[in-house]
C-alpha cells in the first residue's frame, strides 16, 4: 500500500477484559474509558442473572457506552476453572461509534472473540485491527419465524422491553447480530441486547431493548417485569414486516438497508422509527407509478416525526414530490414549501419556476409576502418573478394594487407596457410609484401617454423634460388618437426655449406634431437662432401626412410668422406657405382660426373689398418683399403657377417701390441661367415697359 493511504477496509478496535480476581473486575484494557462506562461495563459483563446455565459458546451482550462514544459488544463464557461457582470471563470489543457505522457484516466482529488462557490475559492490553469485509450466514425457516416475531415485538410494540425465548435449533446470537445490524447507525449505537438473561439487565434506566431468555421457566420469566414477550405478542398487520424480513435474510436485496441508513441519521425515536420508515421506503418505490403514494408518505412523516427530525426523510419526499409537482395535491405542495431548506442542491432553475408558478396561482398575495422574506422560497419566488409574463403581472396588480412596489422592485419593464399604467388609472401619484431606483428609461414615458394618463403629464414633464416629451410625442407611433396628443403637446410647448430646442434637433418628426405645436405657440414667440429658423428646419425634415384643413392651418401659422419680425428667414417661410394658403382662401378653405393668424398682419383695404382674402394675402407678401427687400430670387419663386404671379406683379407695380423691386427681380431674372424663370421673366419686362 502507498504511504499515507488509508485502507478502509480495516479497523483498529480497543477490548478489555473482565473475569475473576478477588472478585469480578476488569482484567486488562486497551484503553482508558470514562469511569461512568467503566462502571457500566464492570456491571454487564459479569453473569446474566443467578442460575444462568451457560452453554459452551456462551452469548453476548451489547450496549453504549456513551460518556466514551464506544459501542461494547462482548460475549461471555462460564470460567468454571475458577474456585469460585458462577464466575465468568467476559471479552468486549469496543467500536468507535464513527467506525459502527460503517460495519456492513457482523462475522468480522464474530471472529475477533477469545475465551482467555490465564496466562495470556495482557494480550487484551493492545488494540487489534481486523477487516470490516465478512460473508454473514444464512438462516434457515426455524430462525426465520423466530425472527418475525422478535422483529415484530421490538418494532410493534417500541416503547416495550422485547424478551424471546432460546431456540436450540438455529444460532440464535447470529440472529440477533442480523438484526441489529439491519438498523441505522444512530439505532444501531442505542440498542441494548442480550442473548442470554436469567434477569433483567436494565440498569440506572438504561432499558435493554431485546433480551433472550434461557428457557420457558416461569421463575425466570417473572424476573422481567413490564416486558413484552415476542412469543406471545399480538400480531401487527402491514406490509413493512414482510419487507423487514426480507432484508434481515436477504440484506439489501430490497434496497431497504440503504435506504434506512440514508434517512435515519437524524431521527431520535429509536425503534419507534423503524416500522414508519419500512413503510416509507414501500411508498418511495411508486412515487413515479402512483403520485398519491406521495400524499400518503406526506401524512406518514407528519404522524409519525415531529418537525426537528426525520430531516433526510423529509428531504427525499419533498424531492420526489418536486419531481411531481403538477400531479400532487395542494396538501403536498405545502410540504415541499414547508422542506424546500432541506434540498436546495436538488432544485434547479426549472424547479424555481415549477414551484413558483404553483404559488403564483395558489395564492399571489403569500408569493408576494415571499419575496419579502429569506430562503430559498423567498429565491424562488424572485426568479419567478423575473420570468413571469409583463401582462400577467400586471394582472396581479390589478387585483392587488398594494403589490405593485414590490413588483416594480424587480421588473421595471412593466413600467413600459402602457397597460401598467391603465390599471392605475386611479391612483394619484401612479408616476411617483414608479420612480424607485435610479432613471427610468423613455420607453416609461411612452407606456404613460400611450395609456392615456394625461393626468400625469405634468409630472411627466417634469422628469423626462419637455424637449425628451416632444421628441416621443413625435414619432409617428404615438398619433394616432391626434386629440389626446394634443393635450400632451398642450403642456409640453409651455416652454418655448425647450420647444425651439426639439425643433432644431435631428430628431425625427411627423408633420402632424409640428402642427400640433403651432396650435399652442404664437408664430412670433420662438426667435430664430443663429440665423436658423426653428420651424424651417423641422417643418422641411418633417415625415406623414395630414389632413388638408390642418395643412392649411400650418400654413397659415408660417406665413404669419414670416409677416412677423422673429424669423430671419421670412422670404423662405413665404415660398413655403404662401400658394398653400392663398388656395385655401381662394377656394374658400381657409378656417376662421387660420385666418386669425394672418388678419391683423395683412394690409387693411376698402371696406367692400376686405372679403376678398386673396387680395389681401397677396398685397401682404408684397408688402413683405418690397418692404424688408427680401431677396429677389424668392419673390421668383413664391408660386409655380403663372397666372397668380401676374397677380401679384401686377399689384406691385402699382407703388414706385414695387415697381423698383421688380426691375432687381427681373435684373435677377435676366442673368439667370435657369429656363424655369422664363415666363416670369417676361411678365415682369411687359408690366415695366407698360408703365
Amino acid at each position: 500500500m502507498a504511504h499515507g493511504v488509508k485502507d478502509k477496509s480495516r479497523v483498529r478496535l480497543n477490548q478489555t477484559l473482565h473475569g475473576y480476581s478477588d472478585g469480578h473486575r476488569q482484567l486488562a484494557s486497551s484503553i482508558a474509558l470514562k469511569p461512568k462506562d467503566i462502571k457500566t461495563m464492570l456491571v454487564l459483563s459479569d453473569i446474566s442473572g443467578p442460575g444462568a446455565r451457560i452453554s459452551e459458546e456462551g452469548y453476548l451482550t451489547g450496549y453504549p457506552l456513551p460518556e466514551s462514544g464506544m459501542y461494547a459488544l462482548a460475549r461471555t463464557w462460564l470460567a468454571p476453572e475458577m474456585s469460585r461457582p458462577g464466575c465468568v470471563w467476559t471479552h468486549t470489543i469496543l467500536i468507535d461509534y464513527a467506525d459502527l457505522a460503517t460495519f456492513e457484516s457482523y462475522d468480522s466482529l464474530l471472529k475477533l472473540f477469545r475465551r482467555p488462557i490465564e496466562s495470556k490475559v495482557s494480550d487484551y492490553n493492545e488494540p487489534i485491527t481486523i477487516t470490516k469485509n465478512g460473508l454473514d450466514k444464512g438462516f434457515d425457516v426455524f430462525a426465520l419465524v423466530w425472527a418475525q416475531k422478535v422483529v415484530e415485538g421490538l418494532y410493534g410494540s417500541p416503547k416495550s422491553k422485547i424478551v424471546a425465548q432460546r431456540n436450540s435449533t438455529f444460532n440464535v446470537d447470529e440472529v440477533v447480530l442480523a438484526i441489529w445490524f439491519q438498523q441505522w447507525p444512530r439505532l444501531r449505537r442505542a440498542f441494548r441486547f442480550c442473548t442470554f438473561s436469567s434477569s433483567d439487565r436494565s440498569i440506572e434506566g438504561n432499558v435493554f431493548d431485546l433480551q433472550i431468555l434461557p428457557s420457558n421457566d416461569r421463575t425466570i420469566r417473572s424476573r422481567f417485569s413490564n416486558s413484552l414477550d415476542a412469543d406471545n405478542s399480538v400480531k401487527t398487520e402491514g406490509r413493512w414486516l414482510d419487507t423487514a424480513l426480507n432484508d434481515l435474510f436477504g440484506p439489501d436485496n430490497l434496497g431497504l438497508r440503504t435506504f434506512l441508513r440514508f434517512i435515519g441519521g437524524d431521527i431520535a425515536s429509536g425503534r419507534s422509527a423503524f416500522r414508519p420508515l419500512c413503510e416509507l421506503s414501500l411508498l418511495t418505490e411508486s412515487f413515479d407509478k402512483r403520485p398519491e403514494a406521495i400524499e400518503e408518505a406526506v401524512q406518514l412523516l407528519e404522524a409519525e416525526f415531529g418537525p426537528a427530525q426525520a430531516k433526510a426523510a423529509r428531504a427525499y419526499v419533498a424531492e420526489a414530490a418536486l419531481s411531481n409537482i403538477e400531479k400532487i395535491n395542494d396538501h403536498s405542495i405545502d410540504f415541499i414549501f414547508s422542506n424546500l431548506e432541506l434540498i436546495p442542491e436538488k432544485i434547479s432553475l426549472e424547479h424555481y419556476r415549477e414551484i413558483g408558478l404553483v404559488l403564483w396561482k395558489r395564492n399571489r398575495y403569500q408569493f408576494f409576502n415571499l419575496i419579502n422574506g429569506s430562503g430559498i422560497l423567498s429565491s424562488i419566488a424572485e426568479t419567478l418573478l423575473q420570468t413571469l409574463p409583463a401582462l400577467e403581472l400586471i394582472e396581479a396588480i390589478k387585483e392587488l394594487p398594494q403589490l405593485a412596489k414590490l413588483v416594480i422592485r424587480f421588473r421595471k419593464d412593466i413600467l413600459a407596457e402602457k397597460e401598467f399604467w391603465r390599471v392605475y388609472s386611479s391612483l394619484r401619484h401612479g408616476f411617483t410609484l414608479a420612480d424607485v431606483e435610479g432613471k427610468l428609461s423613455k420607453k416609461t414615458l411612452v407606456a404613460i401617454i400611450s395609456a392615456q394618463r394625461i393626468d400625469l403629464a405634468t409630472e411627466a414633464i417634469r422628469y423626462f423634460g419637455p424637449v425628451t416629451t416632444l421628441e416621443i410625442l413625435g414619432e409617428n407611433s404615438l398619433s394616432e388618437d391626434q386629440a389626446y396628443l394634443f393635450l400632451w403637446v398642450e403642456f409640453a410647448a409651455a416652454d418655448c426655449e425647450a420647444v425651439s430646442e426639439y425643433l432644431l434637433n435631428e430628431t425625427q418628426k411627423s408633420k402632424y406634431m409640428i402642427y400640433a405645436l403651432s396650435k399652442y405657440i404664437y408664430p412670433d414667440q420662438i426667435k430664430s437662432r443663429s440665423g436658423s429658423d426653428p420651424w424651417i428646419k423641422s417643418y422641411q425634415a418633417a415625415t406623414g401626412g395630414i389632413p388638408k384643413d390642418a395643412e392649411t392651418y400650418l400654413n397659415s401659422f408660417l406665413l404669419s410668422r414670416a409677416l412677423g419680425g422673429a424669423s430671419s428667414s421670412s422670404a423662405e417661410l413665404a415660398c413655403i406657405s404662401f400658394m398653400s394658403v392663398h388656395s385655401a382662401a381662394e377656394n374658400s378653405r381657409i378656417s376662421g382660426e387660420a385666418w386669425g393668424l394672418l388678419d391683423s398682419r395683412l394690409p387693411s383695404t376698402y371696406f367692400w373689398l376686405d372679403w376678398d382674402k386673396c387680395q389681401r394675402i397677396r398685397a401682404g407678401v408684397i408688402d413683405l418683399f418690397v418692404e424688408r427687400q427680401l431677396h429677389p430670387m424668392a419673390f421668383a419663386m413664391l408660386t409655380t403657377s403663372q397666372s397668380l404671379f401676374r397677380l401679384l406683379i401686377t399689384q406691385a407695380h402699382r407703388s414706385g417701390r414695387g415697381r423698383d423691386y421688380l426691375k432687381q427681380v427681373w435684373y435677377l431674372l435676366q442673368n439667370s441661367s435657369d429656363s424655369r424663370f422664363e415666363e416670369q421673366l417676361n411678365d415682369i419686362k411687359k408690366i415695366l415697359k407698360s408703365w
